[in-house]
């Protein structure tokens, strides 16, 4: 710390005057220890006091790029060194000062503030902060100077930063300091922090959404007048609603979400009413929250949303109203994005004007643009990120439009039909040329509607976009058929290569699908071997495990939601729609092939074809579009439906007479047997409401069949009610119009989808999973023949009258529990007394009961998903979990069900190597774990619990055995 030389610093004579004089204060305190590490070790107040007055000095002096300069940067690292050491030391004379001047560095420097060691002084805020000693004053302070830090940090650290804010159970602090008399001021300060935070730290958002007073207190202020208040308060929910466990959290709150809508009003700042547009879009992304929102607030949504919008007709010039502009429609693209009754609305509304003015430019003075400038004027203006979500908009209603109903609307769509396709033709003559990036993404959103408008179910769209799209490629027929050759040529040398597409391919596949559409370069695509080139790609892309998602190519929909979200259902976190999918070239090469089969002769397919189509059908990390779009292709090749596991267990049933409950019986004596449980979930019409259900007196329902119904026709829609696949490509076309006859009778709506060979529509189903759960309630009781009864002290009282037992129990079907474990079958088959008697005792407790009912009726893997909602559990209801999944293990292995006893196995694992528990919680499982002998459970806990043997071994580790308390001590030695 000696004197620098002026000389080649860089620094002016102020900046080195005082950096010579804060280096002479700083070393009365600053002092190297044994490790050769700088430390302040001074703990006298005047010392202290002399050091943060020349800092002061010091950092007024700094700005951000002299924050880079060698020497400057060295002094700040002492200076950081100096403040953790006097925050440390908890000086109550020297306390704020020492935070204020941590503050005003991390103000001057911002980010760089990444470059120095932060831990200690994080920690040091903290740490204060829990010990609830100081005052109001200094309490403001910290909170202000640890809401500086934390904003301007990177990623490196997060895991221990992490660590630290719970140690010190920092939501805990600012859940109670909310709840006083303090000023406005510091309450904004505190929901920024908490802002902050859980955007950052998204694993502790559990502990926001599950503190009842802290949301009501949240609650309470987003409609504050304070404009500050407000808008934080609508930021910090806007990250909570981005846990699909806190937007349920929010949603049930009816009073909240009557706050929310009424912060869109126009007489609120606009801060606050682009921050209502953000959190409501969060509440939406899952289906539930978009259906609830819709339900209950759709109208005044809607009024706002257009309300908003209308704020274009004013721009003449940049404007501060247009965040809120663009916040409305982003709001109005996720609505849109979905299927409903609120589609309705937008119409009534005359969207579709505010549509063309905003895409056309006419607003302010603007009288309109001639039809030759429609081109340029989509790229050349300040507002093409508005114009790329209206073009999305626009597409959305076009494709879920089912009714020539547009209120007058017309003229509008015709102008811009025209010039979308105007848009698509140059984008496809133009591919394989020098384009600029920014044309490139405009591409997307005008070829993505032009397809959408090609498949709405519409007319009116089809037709004039069909009209209009061959119009404008007729003079540039030779680059298209170019187009077609060169990208079918470098789609398949990527296949070959199996490299990863570019972000372009999606365009390029969205405009090939609507090449598609029409006849004459529909031959060109087939001549080209079109179809084996898609179907290559469409394997590749099912094998990749990197995605091609479209916000690489249109970055204006990663602002559609702000943030890391966390317990999505879907995983799929922030795309716009899931029935899309999250790599939409899989959707577009579907789509293609789709319309490239339906005009060729579709022989039977191959076997490789058909594998992959059911492979996307029947694994969930497939969206329901590409499902809807094989489901389809099949359908075009006469297979009809496909089969998952689920689906190929319960289809063995259909040739087994074995526990038929059900005679579907014909006048001439010929009759079908079935069972109830399956025609109940799968198929409730084709069982009578009034007829007699099953009983020890009459073993066999009989349901009478009419003269008119045919009996080949029954067998095969029954044979697809068990199976969930039928094929009827050699059928005659009389015996296709009965099965779509009792199939229609039956509400079997995607079997008469199929065999109609109707198009999918946008947004639609796929069929229900083949799900049986439904047996479990009323509705299946009456073809129930078997008790499962769990281990319990508890009694309880059956909600069937009929029903005298105490124990918890579950009235189950022995037909699903012969198909899904063959222990179960042989128990069944071998006569022995506990077949017989109807009830079977299984040693596990209720909560593991409905674990194993999950298996058998829903095909759900003995998993546990230890999200937010998990960790907000207390610790005894982690354990009960845990306990469950142990006594599966314990029972699949009895059973000799080696696949459930391995995934449960794993899954308790899995639990205690993520920390989902404490060391206490994981104690108890491996203890309950030894005392059911799953040693694979017991092995595994050892070794992630290992390297806490040292702090274990004081705190009850005695309590588990000795002989894993030597397992757990060997592990340790080992790992050494």
């Amino acid at each position: 710390m000696g004197k620098d030389k002026k000389q080649g610093s860089g620094l002016s004579d102020h900046v080195f005057f005082l950096r010579q004089r804060l280096h002479e204060s700083l070393s009365l305190g600053l002092k190297y220890n044994g490790e050769q590490e700088m430390k302040w070790i001074c703990v006298d107040a005047g010392i202290e006091s002399h050091a943060l007055k020349k800092i002061d000095s010091f950092i007024s002096s700094l700005t951000f790029s002299l924050s880079q300069n060698p020497l400057i940067k060295e002094s700040i690292s002492e200076i950081v060194v100096t403040l953790t050491g006097i925050l440390q030391s908890k000086n109550i004379a020297t306390l704020n000062a020492s935070i204020e001047a941590t503050s005003n560095l991390v103000r001057k420097i911002r980010t760089n503030i990444r470059e120095f060691p932060i831990l200690n002084i994080i920690s040091s805020l903290s740490n204060l902060l829990s010990l609830n000693q100081l005052s109001q004053v200094t309490k403001h302070s910290c909170v202000t100077a640890l809401n500086v830090i934390l904003t301007n940090l990177g990623v490196s650290n997060q895991a221990k930063i992490g660590e630290i804010l719970e140690r010190d159970n920092l939501i805990g602090f600012i859940s109670i300091e909310s709840q006083g008399f303090y000023k406005m001021e510091y309450f904004v300060e505190l929901v920024d922090l908490l802002r902050v935070v859980m955007s950052k730290w998204p694993e502790l958002r559990f502990r926001v959404w599950s503190d009842e007073i802290l949301m009501k207190k949240l609650e309470e202020k987003c409609d504050y007048k304070g404009m500050n208040i407000s808008t934080n308060v609508l930021k910090l929910c806007s990250s909570l609603a981005l846990c699909s466990h806190g937007a349920k959290s929010m949603l049930q709150n009816k009073s909240f979400i009557s706050k929310i809508i009424k912060c869109l009003e126009k007489h609120n700042y606009i801060s606050v009413r682009i921050q209502s547009f953000k959190l409501l879009r969060h509440l939406m992304r899952s289906k539930e929250g978009f259906t609830l929102l819709v339900n209950t607030h759709c109208e005044t949504l809607i009024n706002e949303i257009i309300n908003s919008m209308r704020i274009f007709y004013a721009l003449n010039e940049p404007s501060q109203q247009i965040p809120l502009l663009l916040e409305a429609s982003r709001t109005a693209l996720v609505l849109v994005s979905r299927t409903g009754p609120h589609h309705k609305q937008f119409w009534s509304k005359n969207i579709g004007q505010i549509i063309h003015d905003i895409i056309l430019r006419k607003h302010g003075n603007n009288n309109g643009i001639s039809n030759n400038n429609k081109r340029s004027v989509l790229v050349n203006n300040g507002l093409s990120e508005l114009r790329k979500l209206v073009w999305d908009i626009f597409a959305y209603l076009a494709v879920y439009c089912e009714e020539e109903n547009f209120e007058g609307q017309f003229r509008n769509f015709e102008v811009l039909i025209s010039c979308a396709c105007t848009w698509a033709a140059n984008a496809m003559a133009r591919r394989f040329s020098p384009i600029s990036p920014g044309i490139l993404e405009l591409d997307d959103p005008v070829c993505r509607t032009v397809l959408l408008m090609l498949i709405s179910p519409c007319n009116y769209f089809p037709r004039n976009s069909l009209h209009n799209l061959s119009h404008h490629l007729d003079p540039f027929h030779d680059s298209i058929s170019n187009f077609i050759s060169r990208f079918l040529h470098s789609t398949q040398s990527s296949c070959e290569t199996n490299s990863v597409p570019d972000c372009e391919i999606v365009v390029d596949l969205a405009n090939l699908a609507c090449l598609s559409f029409l006849e004459g370069y529909r031959e060109v695509i087939l001549r080209k071997n079109g179809v084996k080139v898609l179907w290559r790609f469409v394997e590749r892309r099912c094998e990749s495990e990197i995605l091609v998602r479209r916000e690489k190519i249109s970055s204006y929909l990663d602002n559609i939601y702000e943030g890391v979200s966390c317990c999505c259902a879907n995983n799929d976190s922030n795309s716009l729609n899931e029935w899309e999918g999250k790599d939409l070239t899989l959707l577009y090469a579907l789509i293609c092939l789709s319309k490239l089969l339906e005009t060729s002769s579709c022989n039977k397919p191959p076997d490789s074809t058909v594998r992959i189509l059911r492979n996307i059908i029947s694994n969930d990390k497939f969206a329901e579009g590409p499902k809807m779009y094989c489901k389809y292709i099949l359908s075009l090749y006469g297979l009809h439906g496909s089969q998952s596991g689920t689906e190929r267990r319960i289809s063995k049933a259909f040739d087994m007479k074995e526990f038929a409950d059900v005679m579907l019986l014909f006048s001439d004596g010929y009759s079908f047997d079935a069972h109830g449980v399956i025609l109940i979930t799968r198929c409730p019409k084709l069982l009578p409401p009034n007829s007699e259900f099953p009983s020890e007196n009459n073993p066999k329902m009989i349901v009478k069949m009419s003269d008119r119904v045919d009996r080949q026709a029954l067998g095969m829609v029954l044979e697809y009610i068990y199976s969930g696949f039928i094929e009827i490509n050699n059928l005659d076309d009389g015996l296709i119009k009965k099965i779509k006859l009792i199939a229609k009778n039956c509400g079997l709506e995607s079997l008469v989808e199929m065999v109609n060979k109707d198009r999918p529509k946008w947004g639609s189903s796929c069929e229900e999973r083949f799900d049986l759960s439904g047996a479990l309630e009323p509705a299946g009781f009456p073809f129930s023949d078997v008790i499962l009864e769990a281990k319990s002290d508890e009694r309880i009282e059956c909600k069937y009258r009929s029903c005298q037992l105490a124990t918890p129990h579950i009235h189950a079907h022995k037909i699903i529990l012969c198909l899904g474990c063959d222990y179960l079958r042989a128990l069944f088959r071998s006569g022995m007394h506990e077949s017989l008697s109807g009830t079977i005792k299984v040693p596990i407790g209720y909560n593991a009961l409905l674990k194993l009912a999950d298996i058998f009726y829903s095909n759900k893997p003995p998993k546990l998903n230890t999200d937010c909602k998990f960790k907000s559990l207390t610790d005894s209801q982690k354990s009960t979990e845990l306990q469950s999944l142990i006594e599966l293990s314990s029972l699949a292995q009895y059973w000799c069900w080696e696949e459930i006893a391995e995934e449960a196995t794993n899954s308790v694992v899995d639990c205690i190597a993520r920390n989902s528990v404490d060391e206490r919680g994981c104690l108890r499982a491996i203890g309950f774990a030894k005392e059911l002998g799953q040693w694979g459970i017991v092995e595994g806990g050892v070794r992630w619990l290992a390297p806490k043997y040292p702090k274990l071994r004081g705190g009850g580790i005695e309590g588990i055995g000795e002989e894993v308390m030597e397992m757990l001590r060997v592990e340790y030695v080992r790992l050494l």
